[in-house]
């Protein structure tokens, strides 16, 4: 009688405990595949405006600081409760926002003619968005390995 009181306790606690691991788990890819779908977005929006490179008009780099704020405020958006994916939102949010900054700093700069500020501007701009590789592998190695 004692043996299967305890088991009537164990095995409904076992079953709950599964439950929620594999509902976290669930959340968790889920706040990942919203963060991915942001980003992808991102860099098709940007490859399609600016001709996957080959435009770099002042038009193109403006549409493409809109893009990056637009990703900013999409990525801000996102619920996450996931610690670590918190800061890898923060830090592509930080990291569109900065970039847009940037961009538009660089066209006023080209605009003005101001050759040092164009130089600033673009080194500025390169520093911006060149955590971008690394982000972007850690998140899709912390995602897959869910």
């Amino acid at each position: 009688m004692h043996f299967l009181r305890r088991y009537a306790v164990i095995l409904p606690l076992t079953a709950v405990v599964s439950f929620l691991s594999v509902s976290c788990s669930g959340n968790k890819i889920t706040q990942c595949q919203k963060i991915f779908q942001i980003t992808n977005g991102t860099v098709n929006e940007i490859k399609t405006v600016t001709d996957g490179g080959r435009n770099s008009s002042s038009e193109a780099l403006l549409k493409t600081a809109d893009i990056w704020n637009k990703a900013a405020q999409e990525m801000e958006a996102v619920k996450v409760n996931n610690e670590q994916l918190k800061k890898f939102k923060a830090d592509f949010t930080k990291m569109y926002r900065d970039s847009s900054k940037s961009t538009r700093d660089y066209v006023v700069a080209l605009k003005k003619r101001d050759f040092t500020a164009v130089d600033v501007g673009f080194k500025n701009l390169q520093k911006s968005y060149n955590p971008e590789k690394d982000l972007v592998n850690r998140i899709n190695n912390y995602c897959s390995g869910s």
